[in-house]
């Protein structure tokens, strides 16, 4: 990997959850993955103490947003802008306790200052995906000998994003806890062959009692088996359930009258085939295709949403592609269902479309673009029709072996069915990245 390449997907990382203002924690299921055999790569390591590799990075930066609150163009609804500082340090720790137990922890906090607009002030453990998680992640591995694995992990961050929380008014700025504990089990049937089972627990949980309808605890259990059928293909048919249990009912004020919020609880089944395919040396296909069913129980309060069910077929196509050494693309299609936090809103069915490359037209100067189109179907009083269009473009420069530098600049536009939904938002920021 080349110098350049190593700040680029650094910086690439922060910018995917900086530029979209959507911090939610993701662990992308169960990944098929044998730590004990890999090979340690030691390039992103500052500090190597015998078997112990420890990274200590500083982040800073700065953002101006014309429309925090996502408010729509119309007389009488004001846009919020807001200009942040942020600071930000972040530890990346490896361990190899012994052959049978192995240490992997990420800790990201940054401080968060704002000079200008919605006060959003404190202490977050977010900001820095560029160590590779939206937080603080552990994962302790135990191979049990040579074919059972166990992995143990867990996932926390305290997060500041905007939710759609309801259609009669602009999005809203939440700062929420959500936590991820996880314990997942893997066995090598063959060389070409491996089981892998995950059960995961989701809590989330606000700072405000305002907000606690949106409190929520999520179960989910995955199931999957990776055959390599060839060099070129390997297939992972899986199937994954999850329930997840809202604090239902709180009074709450909303334009000045006494209200009660809150969300259906809903489960969710999942089953499918997954997979990728080596189409050239250069390029990979991913692909993943399945039915998707939820159900909602619908017992929330009276005026809640009552469109308690929807299925269908769900799918992932995407290629990645490094056209030269300078040039790497990727493209990505995909259909979804997911469940809502808007109380007017059970479901939402969702279809996009991303495109994105890295070009590093110089020594130590690299080029960023990012652009996505989803369109938007919601239950119940929700959206109709929604589309949102985003761009993205960012500039890095490594300053020296240790430090480089980010700007970037991102525009979203929302049209949709319901006035309220619909904005237009532009970021411009900047970024310091620095290797101790």
């Amino acid at each position: 990997m080349s110098h350049i390449r190593f700040w680029v997907l650094a910086a690439c990382g922060y910018l995917a959850i900086a530029v979209t203002h959507a911090n939610e924690l993701s662990i992308s299921g169960l990944e098929i993955h044998r730590p004990e055999v890999e090979t340690r790569d030691l390039t992103n390591y500052n500090i190597i103490l015998g078997d112990l590799s420890l990274e200590l990075k500083y982040m800073g930066g700065a953002s101006y947003n014309d429309n925090t609150n996502r408010a729509p163009d119309r007389d009488g609804i004001d846009a919020e802008e807001t200009i942040n500082f942020t600071n930000g340090l972040g530890s990346l720790i490896d361990w190899p306790i012994t052959p049978y137990l192995r240490l992997h922890v990420d800790v990201a906090v940054e401080w968060r200052e704002t000079v200008s607009g919605e006060n959003v002030e404190g202490i977050y453990l977010s900001g820095n995906e560029f160590l590779g998680h939206n937080g603080a992640h552990f994962e302790l591995a135990m191979p049990l000998d040579d074919r059972n694995l166990v992995t143990v992990s867990d996932e926390i961050g305290r997060l500041a994003d905007i939710h759609d929380l309801s259609a009669q008014e602009t999005e809203e700025e939440i700062v929420y806890w959500e936590n991820i504990a996880a314990l997942q089990y893997e066995y090598e049937l063959s060389q070409l062959m491996k089981y892998g089972l995950r059960g995961e627990f989701r809590n989330y949980w606000t700072d405000s009692d305002a907000y606690h309808f949106i409190d929520r605890d999520e179960w989910t259990v995955t199931t999957k088996l990776r055959m390599q059928v060839n060099q070129a293909l390997a297939i992972e048919p899986f199937m994954s359930y999850s329930e997840e249990i809202f604090d239902h009912m709180h009074d709450v004020t909303t334009s000045g009258k006494d209200n009660r919020r809150g969300n259906n609880d809903s489960r969710e089944f999942q089953l499918g085939v997954a997979g990728d395919y080596r189409v050239a040396q250069a390029a990979e296909l991913q692909y993943s295709i399945g039915y998707q069913w939820l159900d909602f129980a619908n017992d929330a309060f009276p005026r809640k949403a009552n469109d308690d069910h929807t299925e269908g077929v769900f799918g992932r196509l995407a290629l990645d592609q490094e056209v030269t050494r300078n040039f790497q693309h990727r493209i990505e299609g995909k259909v979804w269902r997911e469940s809502s936090l808007a109380p007017d809103v059970n479901h939402a069915e969702i279809y996009g479309a991303y495109y994105s490359f890295e070009y590093e037209f110089a020594a130590d100067w690299a080029f960023e673009t990012r652009l996505g189109w989803e369109h938007r179907n919601e239950s119940d009083r929700g959206e109709n029709w929604g589309q949102l269009f985003t761009e993205v473009f960012a500039l890095h420069y490594v300053l020296s072996p240790k430090t480089t530098l980010s700007l970037w600049y991102s525009r979203a536009d929302k049209e949709s069915d319901l006035f309220m939904r619909e904005y237009a938002q532009n970021i411009v920021g900047m970024q310091v990245i620095h290797r101790f």
